[in-house]
Formats: structure tokens, sequence, C-alpha cells
């Protein structure tokens, strides 16, 4: 699905005047946008950037906020190893780029990409506690996991959400052909596809859950608290 830009009127989708960390921003983070699109929501994240520094070793670490307390937005250096099968290849490319790129949600708990372990695999976020499916109405799903062979604890978290999950699923894929995104409240424990992301990359993902975060936008509109 094509991305929403910013509304014409909101002064955020220009480029970040006169230089400086904005400006810096939006230079570093643009391997994170698929289109024109994606830019203006670069810029309007551009806005509420209050400082922002890469480090000599790839890390970066920036500080995002409009008022109140700010956000420390993490991002590691660049994973050099090798991804293990499956780790679908947009995901990867953000983890060449920052091997994790999150910040804490103001309800508790990660948000973001948490790049990539040793082993390949996406690191764990938020802890996935994989027995929480058996409490929710889940049946249908885990009846079709076991079928191919597998089981909760399987399944890999793809991105931070706070205290919920938002999982890898390794039965449905996304128009460009890799596994497809679920998510989990810690609440109601239902396997929930989400929609929304089937027809983008993981770099707009990424940069989709900060603009939801940080501006408010509604692009990732299948999770909830």
């Amino acid at each position: 699905m094509p991305t929403t830009p910013a509304p014409a009127d909101d002064p955020t989708t220009g480029p970040p005047a006169g230089g400086g960390p904005g400006a810096a921003f939006v230079e570093h983070f643009a391997f994170l946008c698929a289109g024109e699109d994606d830019r203006g929501l670069l810029r309007g994240l551009a806005a509420t950037v209050r400082s922002f520094e890469v480090a000599d070793d790839g890390s970066a670490h920036a500080v995002l906020g409009w008022v109140g307390e700010p956000h420390d937005v993490r991002c590691g250096p660049p994973f050099v190893g090798r991804p293990a099968p499956g780790v679908p290849a947009s995901y990867v490319d953000v983890a060449r780029t920052h091997n994790g790129i999150s910040w804490e949600s103001y309800g508790g708990g990660p948000l973001g990409h948490p790049g990539l372990g040793a082993d390949g695999l996406p690191d764990s976020v938020g802890v996935w506690e994989h027995d929480a499916l058996e409490e929710g109405d889940n049946e249908e799903f885990l009846a079709r996991l076991g079928a191919a062979g597998l089981s909760p604890a399987d399944l890999q978290e793809a991105f931070g959400s706070g205290q919920n999950w938002i999982l890898f699923d390794p039965l449905r894929a996304t128009t460009g052909g890799e596994h497809a995104v679920a998510f989990v409240s810690h609440e109601s424990c239902e396997w929930e596809p989400m929609a929304s992301t089937e027809g983008v990359g993981y770099g707009t993902v990424l940069l989709w859950q900060l603009s939801d975060y940080f501006l408010d936008t509604e692009l990732i509109h299948d999770t909830h608290n």
C-alpha cells in the first residue's frame, strides 16, 4: 500500500531549515525511504530532532520529541554477520546500516527494530512469551502452525511493540514475497495478522513506526494497547 504523507499545510513536510541535526538526520536515514511520501515522513521526523550524532563505529544516537520528555533513539553499528535463512532481506538491509534502531515507549517496553543476533536471527525485544498463544483464541492458527512443523517457540519477534509483540508470520507472505508480520496483544493474546504492512519492505515499516509514535500518524493501524 502507498505511504501517507503529512498534510500539505504542515511545515514539517519541507526540508529542515538551516541544516543542523535535522538535515543530518534526513540524509542519514534516507535508506528507510521507498519513495517521496516516505521522504516527507522523514522530513517530518527531522523537525522533532533535538540532537543527532554518528559514532566512528557506525552507531548513532538521536534525541527526538516535540514537547515534554525527549526520547533517545539508539542505533547500533552495522550488522556484519550472516543472516539466518528466512530472515526477510529488507529486514536485513536495515541491520546492515544499523543493527538495531529502537526507543522506549512512554507506556514501557521497547519499540523499533531489534537488530540481528550472532545467530543471524532477530534479537529478542520484549522477551516473547510463546505460551501466550495458548491463552488466546488461536486454535486455527496453532493447528496450521503445527501442520507446518512449527510451534509458538519457533516464532521470531520482528519489532518492539511496547508491552505487546510484533512477530514474523511464517505462514503468510508480503506482496514482496517476504515473511509478513502479526500482532499479539499482552491482554487478548490473540494472533492478529497485520494487513497494513503487507505491501512494503521492513525499512518502510520501521519508518512508519517512528512516524506513528513521534508524529501521531496512523500508518500501522493494526496494533493497539
